[in-house]
C-alpha cells in the first residue's frame, strides 16, 4: 500500500508537468543537468527542459577565461565543470564566438626569411554529428605549422564542396602563391598561380621531382 502511494504520487507530479514549448503533458524524465536538477523531454515536440530554470548571469571575465580554455584545448565537459556552466550554454557561446570572427580569422603569415619564404601549413579534420548520427558534420582546419595559428576553418560535409569552401577562406595573399600539397609523404597536386594541377593517377606512386614541377610551372606561365 505504501509503495503504491509513492508510485501514485510520482505519477501525479509527472502529469502536472507541462512542456515549456507546446504545453503538452506527455513528458518523461530525461537525465539531469550539470547541477543535478531533473531534466524532462516532451514526447510531443521533443523539447528538453527543466522545471523553474534559473538563468545564471555569466560575467565577461568568466567568458574570457572560457575563450582561453578553448584555445588551450580544454575539453568541453571540463570547461562546464570548471566554470559551472551548462553544455547547451557553452555550445551556444562557441557558436556566437565563431560567428563574430572574420572569414580569414585575421590570419597573417610571418616570413622567416626576407628573400625566400616557405610557409608550412597543416590540414586536419574532426567528425561529429548534430541531433542524430545520420546528420554527420565535419570540422575542417588549416593551421600554420610553426605558430599553430588557425588560418581557416569550415564546418560541413566531407565532400569536394566543403574542401573548396575551406580553401576559399584562406588569406588572399596565401592563395596567390605557388603551393605544394603533400599527402601520405607523396606529392599529389600542385597549386600554381591559383589553379590546381593534379598529377595523373599512374604517377602517384612515384616521387615528383623538381624538374617535373618546374616544367609544369613553365607551362602554366605560357598558358
Amino acid at each position: 500500500m505504501r509503495i503504491s502511494n509513492i508510485f501514485d504520487e510520482k505519477i501525479g507530479k509527472l502529469m502536472k508537468i507541462c512542456c515549456t514549448q507546446c504545453q503538452s503533458q506527455t513528458v518523461r524524465k530525461n537525465g539531469s543537468i550539470h547541477s543535478g536538477k531533473q531534466k524532462y523531454k516532451c514526447l510531443a515536440c521533443h523539447k528538453q527542459f527543466v522545471e523553474e530554470p534559473q538563468n545564471k548571469i555569466i560575467s565577461d571575465d568568466i567568458k574570457e577565461r572560457i575563450r582561453r580554455s578553448l584555445l588551450e584545448r580544454v575539453s568541453l565537459e571540463g570547461i562546464c565543470r570548471i566554470f559551472d556552466v551548462s553544455m547547451p550554454w557553452l555550445l551556444g557561446f562557441m557558436e556566437k564566438t565563431f560567428q563574430s570572427l572574420p572569414e580569414d580569422l585575421n590570419a597573417t603569415i610571418i616570413a622567416e626569411n626576407d628573400e625566400f619564404e616557405v610557409a608550412v601549413l597543416e590540414g586536419d579534420e574532426m567528425w561529429s554529428f548534430v541531433g542524430s548520427k545520420s546528420n554527420d558534420q565535419w570540422l575542417w582546419l588549416v593551421m600554420h605549422s610553426s605558430t599553430r595559428q588557425i588560418l581557416a576553418f569550415h564546418v560541413g560535409k566531407r565532400n569536394k564542396a566543403a574542401g573548396e569552401a575551406l580553401i576559399a577562406k584562406l588569406p588572399e595573399e596565401l592563395k596567390k602563391k605557388p603551393t605544394f600539397t603533400q599527402i601520405s609523404s607523396r606529392f599529389t597536386m600542385k597549386l600554381s598561380h591559383g589553379r590546381n594541377i593534379v598529377l595523373s593517377a599512374k604517377n602517384l606512386g612515384r616521387q615528383v621531382t623538381l624538374k617535373d614541377l618546374i616544367a609544369r610551372s613553365d607551362r602554366d606561365v605560357q598558358d
